[in-house]
């Protein structure tokens, strides 16, 4: 009797965190990774720049920026 209790909690235990892993994230969640994404693909970018154009005082910001095959900048309104 006690192992099939335990063994019933574990598969109670093993849905919700089915669940759980198939759950969509939540909004701010997605807004905040993107948003870290989009400023980490800018960051080295920049940096990329100013490793070719050393000479240059001046980091000019790309004309489109690209990340996975989709242009994050200049940003869409």
């Amino acid at each position: 009797k006690q192992a099939t209790a335990v063994l019933a909690e574990v598969k109670k235990f093993l849905s919700v965190f089915q669940d759980l892993k198939k759950r969509k994230p939540e909004r701010v969640a997605v807004k905040s990774d993107k948003f870290q994404m989009i400023q980490r693909a800018v960051v080295a970018e920049l940096r990329r720049q100013s490793k070719g154009a050393a000479s240059a005082k001046e980091i000019t910001p790309p004309d489109v920026l690209y990340v996975e095959g989709v242009s994050i900048y200049p940003f869409a309104a």
